[in-house]
């Protein structure tokens, strides 16, 4: 709220020279909800377009188009940076370094590209399909958690996901209290996760 009042609406009125309302589009994370926010932007002719939920990975030009090459551009400086002085960017340059990426990757072609791939300039709603809002499908049904980690096999395992409709044939071994696969040295659980590790 406070970055809304005190750094966007200032800094975008003072660039506004054609005197046009104002679009500021943003993810829907629930501490953007504020209804001083929409009071403010009222008042100060800024449109306020939230994006639906879980689509800025599709939808928001910077994530489309524009981070990829500034992390390119982030790594090549680093490693430049590295060869040059023998040394990891220190946090005396580290700013500088970032500028000089910076203006490597925003390229005004990059930029319109990445609002031309969200569909939002030029105007283009045709530009997903279905399949862009599919459902996720699990990659992996194995855990990564440390062996360390409490796991309580009920609660990970035997708990059917959307994926098990769509993939039956790729279901977890089941580990549960009620399974088979136990024997007199070690659960079903230890059994599984020897099996995982």
């Amino acid at each position: 709220m406070q970055w809304f009042e005190k750094s966007f609406i200032p800094h975008a009125k003072q660039h506004n020279t054609l005197g046009k309302p104002i679009l500021l589009i943003y993810d829907g994370h629930g501490s953007h909800k504020a209804d001083e926010m929409w009071e403010l932007a009222l008042q100060h002719g800024v449109d306020l377009f939230c994006l639906p939920p879980h689509t800025t990975h599709c939808l928001q030009p910077l994530d489309v188009g524009v981070f990829g090459p500034l992390q390119n551009a982030w790594q090549n400086k680093c490693s430049e940076y590295l060869a040059k002085m023998g040394k990891e960017v220190t946090l005396r340059d580290v700013v500088q370094v970032y500028m000089d990426a910076q203006s490597t990757a925003f390229k005004e072609d990059t930029i319109l590209s990445a609002w031309h791939k969200t569909g939002i300039c030029p105007l283009n709603p045709e530009i997903f399909t279905d399949t862009d809002f599919a459902l996720s499908h699990t990659t992996s049904k194995k855990s990564h958690a440390p062996s360390s980690y409490p796991m309580n096999s009920a609660l990970f395992f035997d708990i059917p996901s959307l994926d098990d409709i769509y993939f039956p044939d790729q279901d977890l071994p089941h580990s549960g209290p009620d399974s088979d696969d136990t024997d007199d040295t070690e659960s079903g659980e230890e059994a599984f996760l020897d099996e995982q590790f």
